[in-house]
């Protein structure tokens, strides 16, 4: 009975263990909640940006194709006289 009771209680104790592990580890994750929480929020804002960088992105490559086509035709022209 006696080695019964002991064998139980060590169970209990092993079982109380991981109790106490798993207790440190969730106060843990709550520790670094507000962390992730801001985080998080400045993520969404960074997302939030994206349809006006990419519309500033497109923008940009317009602006390039247009500058790349006048060049261009500025080469054609220079090209023409000089062969004149």
């Amino acid at each position: 009975m006696v080695k019964g009771q002991a064998a139980e209680g060590a169970k209990e104790w092993l079982q109380w263990e991981e109790v106490a592990k798993e207790n440190s580890r969730l106060k843990q994750e709550m520790a670094s909640l507000p962390v992730l929480q801001k985080e998080n929020e400045r993520m969404k804002r960074e997302l939030e940006s994206v349809p006006a960088l990419q519309k500033e992105v497109d923008t940009l490559k317009a602006t390039v194709a247009e500058l790349k086509s006048s060049s261009g035709t500025k080469e054609k022209r220079k090209g023409g006289r000089k062969g004149t």
